[in-house]
């Protein structure tokens, strides 16, 4: 958990020394609704990731899976995306992606949209007349 101590001297006006302790509840406030769970697209999943042997390097930092989610809705390219929760590091790949075998708790991965129903490494048939 985090702990923190104040210590300050007499020197402070009582109306400093009076407000604070709701200075410290703000901060704590605001640090649970950073820290927080992380928000997540109802489509994706955690604890897989999936990788694409043409993207290198990641396209950068999301806070969330729902932001790197919204970040590959704009990438023309990006079918599926990851974002990892330690680095915040958001990984957008083309339709070339897989799901990697190796299980990663701090992955969450899912499809561009939620409604677009395209699994990785599914047949796509498209037929005409």
């Amino acid at each position: 958990g985090l702990q923190l101590f104040l210590v300050f001297k007499s020197k402070h006006p009582k109306s400093v020394r009076d407000s604070l302790p709701v200075m410290f509840a703000f901060l704590v406030l605001s640090m649970v609704s950073v820290q927080g769970a992380a928000r997540a697209p109802p489509c994706a999943f955690d604890g897989r990731g999936y990788t694409d042997m043409k993207v290198t390097s990641p396209s950068g930092r999301e806070l969330d899976a729902t932001s790197c989610q919204k970040a590959c809705q704009l990438e023309p390219t990006c079918e599926f995306f990851t974002h990892y929760n330690n680095s915040h590091m958001c990984w957008l790949m083309g339709k070339s992606a897989t799901l990697m075998d190796q299980p990663d708790p701090k992955a969450t991965s899912g499809a561009k949209s939620c409604t677009s129903g395209v699994a990785p490494g599914a047949a796509i048939t498209i037929t005409g007349d």
